[in-house]
């Protein structure tokens, strides 16, 4: 997908499309959506020193070893922030890597991380786990054959899909509301498929996607009971391994 540097408000921040198709992507392969504390294109945190300014920037108001792993898989450079090292509390920074946006203070963070650094003016040694290679976003959708991502173009698309659009449904069923407590429910609907496999999930998901989205729908009276109820019976029987052969054409209503 052609990406361009045009920022967006996304769950209440301002983002550009790159960035939120790489948190979305790390959520999923996490489990859950994470709370984001701070976006990107934003000059309003001193502590930040910059690196926020341009694209590329976002801090989570949550942080554990499996996160930061996770957000370095899929192409940030990430830390754990504690209170002993600035002025703010525990925290993740993630700094999406060779984001044409970014801030210069964002892209002195890229190289920091990449020469084994903890990306503060201190220059201390990185103690978290890091991959081999490093990856940038689009390095690791090669790597990992994966489709281009993000919220579906056309509303056509939320109920024509294809096998090769699974991991695009998976990442729309959690960007799918923006705000509200039915994010998060979706959200770990789709995430739980991370356990059962890499390759075998992205499959599932195109199954769970699709019915997390025929509920949303119904929930917000564009589908009817009935056709909620004839869609989801569709699926009926549907189990891992045997999705390609199984999974119907959804009827145009």
């Amino acid at each position: 997908m052609g990406y361009t540097d045009t920022a967006v408000n996304w769950r209440g921040r301002k983002f550009n499309q790159r960035t939120i198709d790489m948190i979305l992507e790390a959520e999923l392969l996490y489990g859950s959506r994470v709370p984001i504390s701070q976006g990107s294109f934003n000059s309003s945190v001193s502590q930040s020193a910059g690196t926020h300014d341009g694209g590329g920037a976002v801090d989570f108001a949550y942080t554990n070893d499996k996160w930061v792993r996770i957000l370095r898989m899929v192409g940030f450079a990430a830390w754990h922030r504690t209170p002993a090292q600035g002025n703010w509390g525990h925290h993740t920074h993630a700094i999406a890597l060779d984001d044409p946006a970014a801030s210069r203070g964002a892209k002195n963070q890229m190289t920091s991380y990449r020469n084994g650094r903890n990306g503060l003016a201190n220059n201390g040694s990185d103690n978290h786990w890091r991959p081999s290679p490093i990856r940038n976003w689009e390095q690791y959708k090669d790597a990992n054959k994966l489709p281009d991502t993000g919220a579906p173009d056309e509303e056509g698309d939320l109920l024509a899909v294809s096998n090769a659009d699974a991991r695009k449904i998976a990442l729309a069923v959690l960007g799918y509301i923006n705000d509200g407590s039915k994010t998060d429910v979706y959200g770990k609907i789709v995430g739980t498929h991370a356990q059962v496999g890499y390759l075998e999930e992205q499959l599932v998901s195109i199954v769970d996607g699709n019915k997390a989205l025929v509920s949303a729908l119904g929930s917000q009276g564009d589908l009817s009971s009935a056709q909620v109820a004839d869609i989801r019976n569709r699926y009926n029987g549907i189990a891992p391994g045997r999705v390609i052969k199984k999974i119907p054409n959804l009827p145009n209503y």
